[in-house]
């Protein structure tokens, strides 16, 4: 593998990062990246003030969003990249996600203050500001009011998966959401597949038209990079990068650089949207 040029997973302050489109832009520049790709939860609403950034700063830029997905009942998320957010799926599905996302926070927080933790939802919907709001926001909310001790702990005792104040979400399909950033002209690319990701849930989305796999991810070791980077060479898939960066901790700083893409994965996942966008013009 050559040298990292681009950082393809990275989120701003319009889903849970801290940072606006031109400061993370900033970022990319000091970390010595030559692109990136803002890949925010569930919405597109941060691309085109990141695509300003990135064109002042003479950065590359690759549109993307990190849908939230399901499939035989596990959670997973899938990457898009290059994708047109006036496609009619990409339009629908940003438009309906939010909506979900902030009744289910609402459910989350009435179900603490249920538990005697009295947090309020209009404090969330501060933290959260002109972000989709999630649970990092109302893991933020429980801290900031000194009912944990971090962030961590609040995902730890209250609402992580199976947690007393965990509150489901109606996610839609894995195999849907690929065909969805395909009809965009994009690429789907599996999310930090070493979040336990069963092989065969992997061969049922290479089946649907899996595009490629976050080979170098910061949750990844060593041994998951290689063995991720093999099954991308067994299976025709696009090996991808990047550092899920959200820059909430100082120590992120030091992930920029070291996960991402080589100059000649870079030009294999754009000759990949290439021969997608012309597939479905």
């Amino acid at each position: 593998m050559g040298r990292i040029v681009a950082d393809l997973h990275a989120h701003t302050t319009y889903s849970d990062g801290t940072l606006t489109p031109p400061e993370l832009a900033d970022h990319m520049v000091r970390a010595g990246l030559s692109g990136f790709a803002v890949t925010d939860h569930d919405t597109v609403a941060g691309l085109a003030p990141a695509a300003e950034a990135a064109r002042a700063r003479n950065l590359k830029f690759v549109p993307g969003i990190e849908m939230s997905t399901q499939i035989q009942g596990v959670e997973m998320h899938v990457l898009g990249y290059y994708i047109d957010v006036t496609a009619p799926g990409i339009v629908r599905y940003t438009s309906d996600v939010p909506q979900r996302r902030r009744e289910r926070a609402g459910k989350i927080v009435e179900r603490l203050n249920e538990m005697g933790v009295p947090i309020r939802f209009d404090d969330v919907l501060q933290i959260a500001g002109e972000g989709t709001i999630g649970r990092p926001h109302i893991a933020q909310a429980l801290q900031n009011q000194g009912h944990v001790g971090s962030v961590a702990e609040a995902f730890v005792r209250y609402i992580r998966d199976g947690a007393p104040a965990f509150i489901p979400t109606v996610k839609v399909s894995a195999v849907d959401a690929i065909q969805t950033i395909h009809e965009a002209g994009g690429v789907a690319v599996l999310a930090h597949p070493g979040h336990w990701t069963r092989h065969a849930i992997l061969l049922t989305l290479i089946r649907a038209g899996l595009d490629g796999i976050e080979v170098r991810h910061p949750s990844h070791s060593n041994w998951l990079t290689n063995y991720y980077r093999a099954l991308a060479e067994d299976f025709s898939l696009l090996a991808t990068g990047g550092s899920d960066y959200h820059c909430r901790r100082p120590a992120e700083e030091k992930l920029l650089g070291r996960f991402g893409v080589s100059k000649e994965e870079w030009g294999a996942i754009e000759t990949a949207h290439e021969t997608r966008r012309k597939a479905y013009a």
